[in-house]
């Protein structure tokens, strides 16, 4: 809110931070999409659609969870990134098997906070709640072939 009163005050300046049509108040999926535009001839296709894939688990956990299609970036915190990985993990396909890994689940959530962190840069967002979100794979001892 202190941002605001720093900038210039006029009619529309009021009108658009009432309806919320403001730059202070950034959307997931306006982050999503941000990311996506920005990285198309930085990332390779595999690594843009895993990103797409990421997006799409978290567009499908906003609208079966809290039943809205967008969320204020205000409004992430360390439980919404909670009960994203929960909802990761208890999601199953229509056959009622799981579908991911814990290793799995963890790039998600590692893409999501690469998100949040171009998010903090174009200073969208104050800070990045995966700051405190500790993330752990399970390590694999593989053999080699013979």
């Amino acid at each position: 809110m202190n941002n605001f009163w720093n900038k210039e005050r006029t009619a529309n300046a009021i009108k658009a931070r009432y309806l919320g049509l403001d730059e202070s108040h950034k959307t997931l999926n306006q982050r999503i999409a941000y990311h996506s535009a920005s990285m198309v001839g930085i990332l390779k296709y595999g690594t843009m659609k895993k990103y797409h894939t990421t997006g799409r688990c978290l567009l499908k956990y906003l609208s079966k969870v809290s039943k809205a299609d967008d969320i204020y970036l205000k409004q992430l915190n360390y439980r919404f990134i909670g009960e994203f990985e929960q909802f990761l993990r208890a999601f199953r396909n229509p056959k009622k098997e799981l579908v991911r890994s814990n290793n799995g689940i963890i790039k998600h959530l590692k893409r999501f906070k690469k998100m949040g962190n171009l998010a903090v840069k174009l200073l969208w967002f104050p800070k990045n709640p995966f700051n405190q979100f500790q993330l752990k794979y399970n390590k694999f001892d593989r053999q080699f072939l013979a």
